[in-house]
């Protein structure tokens, strides 16, 4: 868990960044002198508003407890990071679309799209206007390289019934036999 981008936003009020596991969420709030942590919401085009991070109690008194003491970063975690992948049905407006949360190291994102014929993953995103009424998309969940790969064979896996390390031991095995 690192934290990013830390910047004072008023008296008591910090704005940052949050990686997990390779997976970067962007726009949490700590209030200094409550202690509470605000994930970041996510709206659609119409204006609802949906969580896009959950985690429980013990994972945010640990994060509390990281930004109080100044560090940016906990000790690293050097156990393999599984991915628990949960499929939630297929999107009701776009077609061949499957909308699934996944966990990594204890936080759950929530309102991921895969489409299983391109492997195309689309993490949380949120929309909103500029000034002169322009809308606006932006992500907030970033992931890049490997990690999304491995979260492509994470959902691969889950949709084939497969465990996740027997798939990702297939892929590395296959990897190796490539010139």
């Amino acid at each position: 868990m690192k934290i990013k981008r830390l910047v004072p936003r008023g008296e008591g009020r910090w704005q940052f960044d949050l990686n997990v596991g390779g997976f970067n969420i962007r726009g949490c709030w700590w209030y200094e002198f409550t202690g509470q942590i605000v994930f970041p919401r996510r709206y659609s085009r119409s204006g609802a508003r949906f969580r896009v991070v959950f985690a429980h109690g013990r994972r945010v008194q640990q994060l509390r407890e990281l930004l109080e003491s100044g560090l940016m970063e906990a000790p690293r975690d050097r156990r393999p990071c599984t991915l628990k992948v949960r499929f939630r049905g297929q999107s009701r407006r776009e077609y061949g679309w499957w909308v699934f949360d996944f966990t990594v190291r204890g936080f759950t994102i929530l309102g991921c799209r895969w489409h299983p014929d391109s492997g195309s993953i689309q993490l949380p995103v949120t929309f909103g206007w500029l000034p002169n009424d322009e809308p606006v998309t932006t992500r907030v969940v970033r992931s890049y390289g490997a990690h999304v790969n491995r979260l492509r064979v994470a959902l691969e896996a889950k949709a084939s019934g497969e465990r996740q390390d027997e798939a990702a031991h297939d892929v590395i095995e296959e990897a190796a036999v490539l010139p």
